[in-house]
């Protein structure tokens, strides 16, 4: 279970690096909108890799990390792993957007297109995490996010 705890904690380690984004209420729909586009790669996703990264030894980041992603989470990673001195390779699936790409690129991801959509690239980046010596306590970890960005 996800204590307050925990959340504060998080809160914390991200601050250098996360924007403070804007609440806004839309009266209208009576909801409250949080402006998450205006995080540096434009999305919430460098919440939860920046929190990763963040956590991990600097030990556990020599070998790079690994990640599976459309694109948002990707861009999270590679943000994040540069902000440590670290390296990350991507496996995206081959339809991913140019965009997408370009911006995990520019971040110094190592983009690898895979055919055979999300779940063949996530295949991928799990062999290829496993390619590696003793993976499971190695320096380079597999960030998974279950379902599409």
């Amino acid at each position: 279970m996800i204590t307050a705890e925990w959340v504060i904690d998080a809160a914390k380690r991200i601050q250098p690096i996360i924007e403070q984004t804007p609440v806004t209420k839309v009266p209208q729909l009576d909801i409250l909108c949080k402006w998450e586009n205006y995080q540096k790669t434009g999305s919430f996703k460098l919440r939860g890799a920046s929190n990763k990264v963040l956590s991990l030894e600097k030990s556990a980041l020599k070998g790079g990390l690994v990640a599976c992603s459309a694109g948002n989470h990707g861009q999270g990673v590679a943000f994040a792993a540069a902000s440590r001195g670290s390296t990350c390779t991507v496996f995206v699936p081959e339809n991913t957007s140019v965009s997408k790409i370009d911006a995990m690129r520019q971040l110094g991801a190592d983009v690898r297109l895979v055919g055979g959509g999300y779940v063949e690239a996530e295949k991928q980046a799990l062999a290829h995490a496993q390619t590696w010596e003793d993976w499971r306590a190695s320096a380079r970890w597999l960030f998974r996010l279950e379902g599409v960005d």
